[in-house]
């Protein structure tokens, strides 16, 4: 039977708080926050380094946001920097790694909660031996924080959080039900333990915790804001187990409402915008709604003639072989054979078959589901972050979209901020230029029957290491920004990187892609038999991979470590001791 179509599957959407001040907008426009104080942490540990961050989550993006904190000698540090709304920020310690230090790695030393237009103080010192630990707050925000900090060392103390927050494997896989019966008992014994904390004592009718908080107390309305925050905390935390189980057990339970009016907890919930447990919980969410909608997504019918017409229209500079076979699909009178239609899918179309969807309306089943949601802000927010999801290597399929997002999408701030993002870079896309130490070859300039051989030849000498990717494909992407970083660590050294890329649709992608990633070295576009001859070399099945090479030009390692990899230095550096 001849074939007719190509079978399609739509990207999927996702392959993956704190109190409102009265008046405050949790979405307003961004506005600076003043960080400063002292820390003064003389524990030794190998694990970690005497390097600090701020992090918190941004809401539109789903992202962790990290601001490195420069303190002098004596430990003094003034950090600034814009938020949108009250946020829960971190205070982290990198981990120190055998290859450098890791802002995104290491440990949370407390959490704080600050203000758009705030001026935190704070003093964190802890001794050698972790016998005395103070963290203290000073100017805008000192009381709540002081009190919330207070607060959540006693309740750590007592156990009662740990088992909402954190569930073993064996617990989830017990299934939803199961789950849910085991999170009540643990809600019921931790707001009895915020109960009897905020509470008067029964014999002297006194809060004992108020002496400690100096004027502090809790029947104030920073007090009040306290225990509103603390009681919320615990819900959500509750609430997040479910969902993060919906997510492991890859289930979508349809009792899931029920289950969060029983923990008095709500999907858009403008009380909780900026803290973390409700950041994750949204997330996870999210994650299943995401789920949810890929199934729903029909596999889109891309017939032959459509793909075909697109290509020849579109595509002047196509090799004449390929042009050639194109037209012929488009010929009704002398029609191809079965073996041209096999040829043209496997050799042309599918090359192409992301660029088309690109400018196909509806190609993100996960942007249409967002706009079916009835809540303005979940609506808002999930469909913007499906967007977002997109730049960073399907930027194309985000143009169809643009008109139903700019008369659906309502939250200033999120659609404005993202507008401006996607805008950016566009700019960055079009306005790019080659790195100085870029160099480029055409697939004519790899003659012969093996690429990989002919492109590695003259390097001999020299340790090779090779990048095979594609401009469509998004993790190849992801790991340019850590290849630059392991170029820049091997400056100087015989190390030659060489990126080879296959199986794309055209040499102004690349071109593009090679300024906007700063993709310095030597790149080579290689075209369908070429990228074939190399995938079958290597039996690659998956991309990016990665080989290393020795200094005779022989194979020293097929899938050798990404970039990022700490293995992957090290590798290089044996073989060029050699």
């Amino acid at each position: 039977m001849t074939t007719c179509y190509l079978k399609f599957k739509l990207p999927s959407a996702f392959l993956f708080l704190i109190l409102l001040l009265p008046g405050l907008n949790a979405f307003a426009q961004k506005k600076e926050v003043t960080i400063t104080g002292n820390i003064n942490n003389l524990v030794q540990n190998p694990g970690l380094i005497d390097v600090y961050s701020f992090k918190y989550s941004d809401m539109a993006t789903d992202k962790d946001m990290i601001i490195p904190i420069n303190k002098d000698a004596q430990g003094n540090f003034k950090v600034v920097f814009a938020i949108n709304g009250y946020q829960e920020i971190s205070l982290r310690q990198a981990a120190k790694l055998p290859k450098g230090i890791n802002l995104e790695a290491g440990v949370t030393q407390f959490d704080f909660y600050v203000s758009p237009g705030q001026h935190l103080n704070f003093s964190f010192y802890m001794s050698a031996d972790y016998s005395d630990r103070k963290i203290i707050f000073t100017k805008d925000g000192a009381l709540f924080n002081n009190q919330m900090l207070a607060y959540y060392n006693s309740l750590q103390r007592s156990g009662v959080d740990d088992s909402l927050r954190n569930q073993s494997d064996e617990l989830i896989k017990k299934g939803i039900p199961y789950l849910k019966k085991y999170l009540n008992e643990q809600l019921v014994l931790a707001l009895e333990f915020n109960n009897k904390y905020f509470g008067p004592d029964d014999k002297t009718g006194k809060n004992p915790n108020d002496k400690a908080l100096g004027k502090g107390k809790f029947n104030t309305v920073e007090g009040n804001m306290v225990k509103k925050q603390a009681e919320l905390n615990l819900r959500y935390s509750a609430a997040n187990a479910i969902m993060r189980a919906m997510v492991v057990n890859n289930v979508n339970d349809p009792r899931l409402n029920d289950y969060l009016k029983e923990f008095k907890v709500k999907l858009n919930d403008p009380a909780m915008y900026g803290t973390d447990i409700y950041k994750d919980f949204l997330h996870h969410y999210f994650m299943v709604m995401g789920r949810a909608a890929d199934k729903k997504a029909p596999d889109v019918i891309i017939l032959n003639k459509d793909i075909a017409t697109f290509i020849v229209q579109n595509h002047p500079e196509l090799e004449d072989d390929d042009k050639a076979l194109a037209k012929k699909i488009l010929d009704t009178i002398n029609k191809p054979t079965e073996d041209e239609i096999n040829r043209f899918l496997n050799q042309v179309a599918t090359r192409y078959v992301n660029e088309y969807m690109a400018n196909r309306p509806h190609n993100l089943p996960g942007f249409d589901y967002a706009l079916t949601i009835k809540d303005p802000f979940l609506r808002d927010l999930y469909a913007t972050r499906v967007l977002y999801q997109q730049i960073n290597g399907n930027i194309g399929f985000i143009k169809p979209n643009l008109s139903a997002y700019l008369k659906n999408v309502r939250s200033g701030y999120i659609k404005d901020d993202f507008l401006a993002y996607y805008q950016q870079e566009i700019d960055k896309i079009n306005n790019s230029t080659l790195p100085a130490k870029a160099v480029l070859y055409s697939p004519k300039q790899l003659t012969g029957t093996d690429p990989f051989k002919r492109a590695i030849a003259k390097y001999k000498g020299k340790v090779v290491y090779v990048d095979v990717w594609a401009t469509w494909c998004m993790p190849c992407l992801g790991e340019m920004e850590n290849s630059q970083k392991l170029r820049e660590k091997l400056a100087g050294k015989d190390v030659v990187f060489v990126y080879l890329c296959i199986s794309s649709p055209d040499d102004k992608t690349w071109k593009s892609l090679i300024g906007t990633k700063n993709i310095e070295g030597e790149n080579y576009f290689l075209n369908y038999s070429q990228s074939q001859a190399v995938l079958k070399s290597f039996k690659i099945t998956g991309i990016p991979y990665y080989l290393l090479v020795n200094k005779d030009g022989t194979v020293a390692k097929a899938n050798a470590g990404r970039p990022g990899d700490d293995e992957t230095i090290d590798s290089i550096n044996s073989l060029l001791r050699k």
